[in-house]
């Protein structure tokens, strides 16, 4: 009787201090759920190792850091509890304020649209649906300013009419072609006239483009006809070439096809190796070597692979004849002073 006795103050003591652990338990969750953090992580801090007290303490206290804005202590304590509870979903939420704060928008808002519904989420992506396309408006008119016309554009294009993005665009794109207008004239006035063309043809019908497309062209004539006028062999392919480009600009092609005639198959023994040419009644020649425009021709008998215009021979009398008592005779030709005409070739020659 005595030992019962002496037992009842121990168990009411012990029965007292396990419902004080529960009820103590209990109001700590109702701090936790009015988001009352940190008093709830101080009760839980208080209850030690009573049930899961200790990792609510953090969790609490990780909560608390995130509520004040302190994403680091947030973001360690969440760490160290997953998969406690929320701990996973916060720790994503976090890593989405810390892409917001950071300035990575477009990031953020993928995180958070992610997270659905999870605490503010919603309004998050909602605020940053609009916030993004006002920092690319104020990038393009910080580029503006700065006259970067093209880069201006292309931020201004993929904002697709949000705002006044399309009046800035347009305005870029008036200032773009002014400025290639500009470049166009400047290459004009440097003499640089096939530059310049092509820069007016791309402009259309901007200003007086076609004006000037045409000044153009005229400009380029007369310098062809000038070099035409001292034409040597030196510059007959790059001439036939430029006059080919003006197609059917005033006498273009009447010059292209007289240089043809006179100058192609000159172009074709300078390029040619060994060919075989003709030279006077019955002298046949090979073109060893050109240099520049002339050509060191060996005398020989053999095939025709061209035959000379009938201008005047560059021997006296007695030249030919020594040339004609001689086996292998060697002339040095003016490939523009003597035009050649295409012969009858052979199956070795290269230009048959």
């Amino acid at each position: 009787m005595k030992r019962t006795l002496l037992l009842l103050p121990l168990l009411l003591c012990l029965s007292s201090c396990t419902l004080s652990n529960e009820a103590y338990y209990h109001q700590a969750q109702l701090y936790l759920g009015s988001g009352d953090f940190t008093s709830a992580a101080s009760m839980f801090t208080q209850l030690g190792e009573y049930e899961d007290s200790a990792d609510y303490a953090l969790y609490c206290a990780a909560l608390d850091a995130l509520k004040n804005g302190n994403l680091p202590v947030a973001r360690a304590n969440m760490a160290l509890l997953a998969p406690f509870k929320s701990s996973q979903r916060y720790l994503q939420y976090i890593d989405a304020l810390a892409l917001e704060q950071q300035g990575q928008l477009e990031e953020a808002l993928a995180a958070f649209t992610t997270l659905g519904s999870f605490e503010d989420s919603l309004t998050h992506a909602d605020y940053l649906q609009t916030a993004i396309p006002e920092r690319d408006l104020a990038n393009a008119r910080a580029l503006m300013g700065a006259s970067r016309w093209e880069q201006a554009l292309t931020v201004l294009e993929k904002l697709a009419g949000y705002g006044e993005s399309d009046r800035l665009a347009a305005q870029c794109r008036d200032s773009i072609a002014q400025a290639a207008y500009d470049q166009a004239v400047h290459l004009y006035d440097e003499g640089q006239y096939q530059e310049a063309l092509t820069a007016f043809e791309t402009l259309g019908g901007l200003l007086d483009s076609p004006a000037r497309a045409r000044m153009c062209r005229g400009a380029m004539y007369a310098q062809l006809e000038e070099a035409y006028a001292a034409v040597s062999l030196s510059n007959a392919q790059s001439l036939m070439n430029a006059y080919a480009e003006m197609e059917d600009y005033q006498a273009s092609p009447q010059r292209l096809e007289n240089l043809q005639q006179r100058f192609a198959v000159n172009l074709r023994l300078a390029e040619a190796t060994l060919p075989h040419v003709r030279f006077g009644d019955d002298l046949y020649w090979r073109v060893m070597q050109v240099e520049g425009s002339h050509a060191q021709l060996l005398s020989q008998s053999g095939p025709v692979f061209a035959t000379v215009t009938d201008l005047a021979s560059p021997f006296t009398p007695e030249e030919e004849a020594a040339i004609i008592a001689l086996d292998y005779p060697r002339l040095t030709l003016d490939l523009d002073r003597y035009a050649f005409t295409q012969g009858s070739g052979t199956p070795e020659d290269p230009y048959r």
